[in-house]
């Protein structure tokens, strides 16, 4: 018999032994421990509240991490994390933890719910479109792993045009052009040390912003940045957009990894430049590729 529980009433090794069995045949290798749980929870803002935990006959069978956040004035809800240890798969583990997930969706009155999905994970993604979600995008993980000297070219008279300055994910949010409607960890204030760049015209005018994180290692040395949005209105968007992405991924000459992170695949501006800067389509370490999809349901 399967029952769930909401994560505020088990323990976090339970949770962490449902995560741990049911992600250690996933595409990426995720080593569940109850510090990595808690760090998911944290990083991603999710809840114990909203989150789920399966059992079968007692012992901890896949879990499920949610969070709610009102974005926009949007009500939206995030499945950050669904697994099944793979002993109990075909007895409907994954079936009872969304029809728990839908019953958290009404109570809480939330208006959109979304989530991603590996593309490769057919069997999960007719799960998901079975209790109403949709693919709304393909988002792109694109990579380079050595210096990009060179190799975002601008022209000189861009700098004339317009300038660019760091500034706060908060100050992004702020433009009426800011893109609400994205996959949750592309979000703002999802993201986890973000940083952030507005681009202005000659009169003033915000033309483009980017969103984007840097990560050290424990030496402080800078070993990736990862762009999370990068968007441009108004004319010159190609050069804008390159004047974004030689800021944000220097210094150029520098190797170090530079990803984009579910990055919507409608964003050809980006992709193209990106790829004509030799940077290619990231996979994972047994060779699955890294792209998933954007899976919304409305509810109200």
């Amino acid at each position: 018999m399967i029952s769930i529980k909401s994560l505020e009433e088990c323990t976090l090794a339970e949770a962490a032994e449902a995560g741990n069995k049911g992600f250690e045949d996933y595409y990426v290798s995720i080593k569940m421990t109850p510090e990595r749980l808690i760090h998911m929870l944290s990083s991603g803002n999710m809840s114990p509240e909203f989150s789920f935990v399966a059992f079968v006959e007692g012992k901890p069978a896949g879990m499920m991490l949610n969070g709610i956040q009102t974005i926009n004035e949007v009500k939206t809800a995030w499945n950050g994390a669904t697994a099944v240890n793979p002993a109990f798969r075909g007895i409907s583990v994954g079936n009872e933890l969304m029809k728990a997930a839908m019953q958290l969706l009404e109570k809480e009155k939330v208006h959109v719910a979304t989530l991603e999905c590996f593309r490769v994970n057919k069997k999960a993604i007719k799960m998901y479109e079975k209790f109403g979600y949709e693919v709304q995008e393909e988002l792109m993980f694109l990579q380079h792993t050595e210096s990009l000297a060179a190799l975002l070219p601008l022209h000189s008279d861009i700098y004339k045009k317009y300038e660019i300055s760091h500034c706060t994910p908060q100050d992004v949010s702020r433009l009426t052009f800011y893109q609400h409607s994205v996959p949750w960890k592309t979000q703002w204030a999802n993201i986890r040390n973000g940083e952030a760049l507005i681009v202005q015209d000659d009169t003033g005018l915000p033309a483009g912003y980017a969103l984007y994180e840097r990560v050290f290692d424990h030496n402080g040395n800078l070993r990736t940045i990862m762009l999370y949005q990068c968007v441009c209105v108004g004319e010159h968007q190609e050069e804008v957009i390159k004047l974004m992405l030689n800021r944000l991924y220097s210094p150029l000459d520098q190797d170090c990894k530079r990803m984009t992170f579910n990055m919507p695949s409608s964003n050809k501006t980006v992709k193209k430049l990106l790829m004509e800067a030799n940077f290619h389509h990231a996979e994972t370490s047994e060779g699955v590729p890294l792209s998933q999809y954007y899976m919304t349901k409305e509810l109200y």
